[in-house]
């Protein structure tokens, strides 16, 4: 009943496996002007988790109100001087009931993950591997 509420107050019905998020535009503190490419990424970092506004029908274990932080590329539509994001139910890796606080290190690659046996891997292959600073 939540989900059609919040449907109706923004005028919006999503189908399938869509889910509305909100999209926060980044804007920059000092005067200086992004390239497409920098600013893009800078949104996308702003953005990494959002709160959800609409979903699908087939939208099974996410509700409009939480937070999802997202795994993959959707798209951005802007309606009424308003920018939103859509994204498939498959790109969410996790959903939060709350506004989590995102760390620093968020949205780097798995290869940035290091362990006790991927240090020493990295060790011994930096010795047999000498590359000119």
């Amino acid at each position: 009943m939540d989900k059609k509420k919040e449907e109706n107050k923004l005028g919006i019905s999503m189908k399938k496996s869509n889910i509305l998020i909100e999209w926060k535009d980044y804007v920059s503190r000092t005067s200086i002007q992004l390239d497409p490419a920098s600013l893009a990424n800078a949104e996308a970092k702003l953005n990494q988790c959002c709160k959800v506004l609409a979903v699908g029908d087939d939208v099974t274990d996410i509700k409009v109100g939480n937070y999802v932080l997202m795994g993959g590329a959707g798209r951005l539509i802007t309606l009424n001087d308003t920018t939103y994001g859509i994204i498939k139910e498959h790109m969410v890796d996790a959903t939060f009931l709350t506004m989590p606080k995102i760390g620093k290190d968020e949205g780097d690659s798995h290869g940035a993950i290091r362990t006790d046996i991927t240090a020493n891997q990295l060790e011994k292959f930096s010795k047999k591997h000498k590359y000119p600073n």
